[in-house]
């Protein structure tokens, strides 16, 4: 169904990521499974043997001005092209907005609105058309909960940004966007 597709999974060493790694590899696709850093390159390696098609494990920290760059730059050397982007790398805390800090905002803006962007743009030039692009979002732009303020408006980045390129980037570059938006995952 997939056979022939290149998928590169943003944050796919864990949780959904890894699931998604999973199910697309369990259909043929060559999946680029990403890792943050060092310290979770076996959960990446475990989740890489995992699949049932051959890929690659690449560490790159999407938070940072470059990780996006050095992720998509590193898949297109290996693979020439990319089928499908699913941006699913993000961080939580949650906090009442009185405690919240400055620091905690910045964390999760920078991995979960930025870097869905940078990743993105630096994905653009070598999309496979037709192709796909997926954004992992989260039911708490829909249903916001206490104490989950500063996720939520980063999380709302991702389903705008779903929004806006849905209608934006099909025509220039023969793709899809779509969104996935999950409730609370057990984290495993």
């Amino acid at each position: 169904m997939l056979d022939g597709k290149i998928a590169v999974v943003t944050g796919s060493c864990a949780g959904i990521g890894a699931a998604v790694a999973r199910h697309l590899s369990s259909l043929g696709a060559t999946v680029v499974v990403n890792y943050p850093f060092a310290s979770l390159k076996h959960e990446a390696d475990c989740v890489l043997q995992s699949l049932e098609m051959p890929g690659i494990a690449v560490e790159a920290d999407l938070s940072t001005i470059e990780g996006p760059k050095h992720l998509i730059d590193t898949a297109v050397a290996k693979f020439k092209k990319i089928d499908i982007l699913v941006n699913n790398a993000s961080v939580a805390i949650f906090k009442p907005l009185e405690l919240a800090t400055l620091e905690e905002w910045n964390t999760m803006s920078n991995l979960n609105g930025r870097g869905y962007l940078l990743v993105t743009q630096a994905a653009l030039p070598h999309l496979n058309n037709p192709s796909r692009i997926v954004n992992i979002t989260s039911s708490d732009c829909r249903f916001p909960k206490l104490t989950h303020s500063l996720y939520t408006g980063t999380k709302g980045m991702q389903d705008v940004f779903t929004k806006v390129w849905a209608k934006e980037l099909p025509p220039k570059y023969g793709c899809t966007v779509n969104s996935v938006i999950p409730c609370a995952t057990r984290y495993f």
